[in-house]
């Protein structure tokens, strides 16, 4: 196999990133612009990566908490359909689960909201069912915790439409949207469920029979609204069934948003010779697969990348660079069939210190949680100048793992957290790299010979503008003695081949 290129001493291997010629030259011009894509994690492979495992897992005043701001969030969505219901659908984004919805209401909205909240509080199956998943700290996940959310739901619906009614303020209409507090449409009710807390420690298979439960109900509801004519939908039908249905697992999915900013992230492998990753990702062999010479920074090998608005982004791993770009560490992925466990209720990272304190920790009586101790963490495994805390050690190293069924691509990549603006188009999540950073270019099996004669073209008229000093061209080939892909060299730095200066 060739030396893809020799590493200099104290220098690491290069790392690869393989593209399409769609991305490389025909649609997004990544090799002229010396651009790298930062993707969401919904663009990325693996589905996991956006589903977290996430756990609610604490005392009463945290569950409280999270009751509580479920209601003031769903009084801001109700209130939004009952004034602009017939002509403006409402969605995810008018679901704000952080509960600074507690802080906005003013006035008689503010009032009949502290009474909803209070009747809703005052409904004893509902509080038992919160007091029984606080008193034995429970670890709920995400399914666990949607199905309880679905239960209550009616209940706070009810405790709504009453306190507006009882305050003079206009509902979404008639007949009220739920006629029976305890009418849940489910196979549980709330006392059922406390009952199955309360006998947890005899029961090894609950979290699994709770997968299954969830399983069966969100079939039967997705089913029901295939047959009760989802497509004939006026406006105001989608907002009300936003309202009775949809409202539970839109709330419980936004809620990972609280836990830190969005991560983008821009993935490479240490490895060029896999054919699946060709296929997957050079679109069958008929891309490129780029060879990037990373450079030491704090400790990691890393790249420094230039974007016209650096200074947006600040928050770690990014470090700002003497020359003002931001130089971003490599991670390495680790490959484990368990996810990490993201703890709720400890890793509220998107919110300031005081609104987690307020809104999620402490109660109106001044009782603090037990969810503000602090975790203990050892982040002894790499330099100290990345972590500024804990929050953000765990962060980064969720951003680094995935499932075994990854690990033959033997990923490193760039994490990029956003702004604290939140403003990032995918436009604004190209990052311009030193053309000195690519080392090379390596052909795939199936690259045509046009498509590489432009790639030959831009790196020529790069060396010319003195925007690199070495550069290596490959040709990727089936070898039968290694049995997969190799690659060899193309002369393109022989004198003798140079084209003559023009």
């Amino acid at each position: 196999m060739a030396e893809t290129p020799p590493a200099h001493r104290d220098e690491p291997p290069p790392i690869y990133r393989f593209r399409s010629l769609a991305h490389l030259l025909d649609t997004h011009h990544e090799l002229r612009r010396q651009e790298i894509y930062f993707a969401r994690l919904g663009e990325l492979g693996d589905p996991r990566e956006h589903e977290q495992d996430i756990v609610w897992r604490s005392d009463e005043i945290a569950w409280r908490s999270l009751l509580k701001n479920y209601l003031y969030a769903l009084c801001h969505v109700y209130r939004m359909v009952q004034a602009t219901g017939h002509a403006v659908d409402v969605g995810a984004a008018d679901v704000d689960p952080s509960g600074r919805t507690r802080l906005q209401l003013t006035g008689t909205d503010s009032t009949a909201a502290e009474c909803a909240w209070q009747a809703l509080w005052d409904d004893r199956e509902v509080q038992t069912l919160f007091k029984t998943i606080g008193a034995y700290e429970t670890t709920v996940r995400h399914n666990e915790l949607l199905r309880y959310l679905i239960m209550v739901h009616p209940a706070a619906i009810a405790s709504i439409e009453q306190a507006y009614a009882q305050y003079r303020l206009p509902t979404v209409g008639t007949p009220p949207l739920v006629t029976d507090r305890g009418s849940t449409g489910h196979v549980f009710t709330v006392e059922h469920q406390a009952r199955l807390l309360a006998r947890l420690d005899e029961e090894d298979d609950f979290e699994s029979d709770s997968e299954r439960a969830w399983q069966f109900v969100a079939g039967n509801v997705f089913v029901q609204r295939y047959r009760t004519g989802h497509v004939r939908e006026s406006t105001m039908q989608r907002n009300l069934r936003f309202l009775r249905h949809d409202f539970p697992v839109v709330f419980v999915s936004r809620l990972s948003t609280l836990l830190g900013p969005e991560r983008y992230t821009a993935c490479f492998s240490k490895n060029c010779s896999n054919a699946t990753m060709w296929t997957q990702y050079a679109d069958a062999h008929t891309g490129v697969c780029l060879i990037f010479r990373p450079r030491a920074s704090y400790g990691r090998w890393g790249i420094e990348l230039e974007h016209p608005q650096a200074s947006r982004w600040d928050a770690p791993p990014v470090i700002r660079a003497e020359t003002g770009g931001l130089q971003l560490p490599f991670f390495d992925i680790v490959y484990r069939d368990a996810t990490v466990e993201v703890d709720f209720f400890r890793n509220l990272g998107a919110l300031q210190p005081e609104e987690v304190h307020d809104l999620w920790h402490s109660d109106e009586a001044g009782s603090v949680s037990v969810a503000t101790l602090i975790q203990d963490v050892d982040m002894t495994e790499e330099p100290i100048e990345l972590w500024p805390s804990s929050y953000w050690y765990l962060y980064l190293r969720n951003a680094a793992t995935k499932s075994t069924d990854w690990e033959h691509e033997q990923e490193t990549r760039l994490i990029l957290p956003a702004p604290n603006d939140g403003n990032t188009p995918p436009e604004s999540r190209l990052l311009e790299y030193d053309f000195r950073s690519l080392a090379g270019i390596i052909f795939g099996i199936n690259t045509d010979e046009e498509s590489k004669f432009k790639i030959m073209e831009i790196v020529e008229q790069k060396q010319r503008q003195g925007k690199c000093d070495s550069f290596r061209f490959y040709q990727a080939c089936y070898s039968h003695a290694q049995k997969g892909i190799d690659h060899y060299e193309l002369p393109w730095n022989e004198p003798m081949l140079r084209r003559r200066s023009r």
